[in-house]
């Protein structure tokens, strides 16, 4: 936990600490006792959390450019790279993992690490 009271989850950079001593006085919103507020801060139900994984994992596969071979679907890859044991703890963690660190999170680096497995094409001599 930090001195704003967040807990971070992952490992924190140089530049997250920047981040947040600058941005201090301009989150006083996390200070406030809205209930609605909470709950849009809230991770989603268990029920939702491999959905929500699944579509920001799609955007960010759109965003680099890279393409799912087309016998695969993003559900069918994240449940070979993550499993099929839906333990919520773990889709919590990955669900923030995603969502905070985004091209830089674990499971999108081993998503584009297996599509550019999946697409090598040996150079020709």
């Amino acid at each position: 936990m930090n001195d704003l009271g967040l807990i971070i989850y992952g490992d924190i950079t140089s530049s997250d600490r920047r981040f947040f001593q600058e941005s201090k006085t301009n989150m006083s919103f996390l200070s406030g006792s809205s209930t609605r507020s909470d709950a849009e801060s809230a991770p989603p139900e268990a029920s939702d959390l491999f959905l929500r994984i699944s579509a920001e994992c799609t955007r960010l596969v759109e965003r680099e450019g890279k393409q799912i071979p087309s016998q695969w679907d993003m559900s069918d890859l994240l449940r070979t790279l993550i499993g099929n044991d839906n333990i919520p703890g773990f889709l919590s963690h990955t669900y923030y993992d995603v969502m905070l660190l985004g091209p830089n999170s674990w499971l999108f680096l081993d998503i584009i690490n297996w599509i550019d497995l999946v697409n090598y094409v040996p150079p020709q001599v």
